[in-house]
Order: structure tokens, then sequence, then C-alpha cells
């Protein structure tokens, strides 16, 4: 990745390495990433007084970010299809764990990439970086 980070379309090509399916893309989303297990809040719906869990502002706000990045970046339907998702976590601090960033990803991926995180059947090669000044996730996905 050049040491300016732009966005613009997902490159679409080959896959890389030895993976079966057929077509890769590779999206970038910039910014520090964030899991849905940051301050979650419980809150009562007003109408019938039943708790349930929101995330933390900063989540919501990565999310919504992201999303609208990766709109910029796909500029096609959602795939109906099963993917490989493989992911690149470069954090701003070394905290967090694996599971909980592919979770946010995976939700954010839903409807803009993917139609449901539940179509994605393997993170293999996904892992966390540290980079304080860059922070971002890289995504390659493959169908």
């Amino acid at each position: 990745m050049p040491p300016d980070i732009r966005l613009g379309q997902a490159r679409v090509g080959a896959p890389s390495g030895d993976r079966d399916p057929s077509v890769t893309a590779s999206l970038v989303i910039v910014g520090p990433p964030r899991t849905k297990k940051t301050s979650q809040r419980i809150v009562r719906n007003r109408k019938t007084g039943k708790p349930f869990v929101i995330g933390s502002d900063k989540t919501r706000a990565w999310a919504n970010t992201a999303t609208l990045q990766l709109k910029s970046q796909w500029h096609r339907e959602p795939l109906s299809c099963s993917v490989a998702v493989k992911a690149t976590f470069y954090r701003v601090r070394r905290t967090g764990d694996l599971t909980n960033f592919a979770q946010s990803l995976g939700d954010v991926l839903q409807g803009t990439v993917i139609v449901n995180d539940r179509q994605i059947v393997s993170w293999d090669g996904s892992r966390l970086e540290w980079d304080k000044k860059r922070p971002r996730v890289e995504v390659e996905i493959s169908w």
C-alpha cells in the first residue's frame, strides 16, 4: 500500500495466494477501526420500556464513515454469494481482539459489499497490526 492512502474504486482482479475463488476485490477504510464491544450502553425503548444494547457514539461514527468509504469504492450491487474476507486492521493502540474487529467489519460490509454478513465463510489471513500514523483497515474479498 502506498504511503499516501487514497480512496478510489475497488481493485478487482485475479485472486492472490492459493485461494479457490475466481475474483478478488481490495478495499481500504481509512481511520482507526472500532469494535462493537467498546463502551456499549443499555437503554430503554420509550414505548415498551424494554432494555436493549446500543454501541458507543465512536463505534457508530466509525461504522457510518466506513460505510461511506466502502460505497465510494464499491460500484456494483452487493454480492449475494459466499465470500472469503482477508482483513488487516491497522490500529492506533494495541488493544482489542481480532474477533471483535472482524464483527464490526462484517456489519459494515453487510448491505454495502455483501447482502448479509452470514455469507462470509472465511476470515483466513486476517490479522491485527499497529500503525499509529495511518490507522486503517485493508480488506480483500474473494468470491
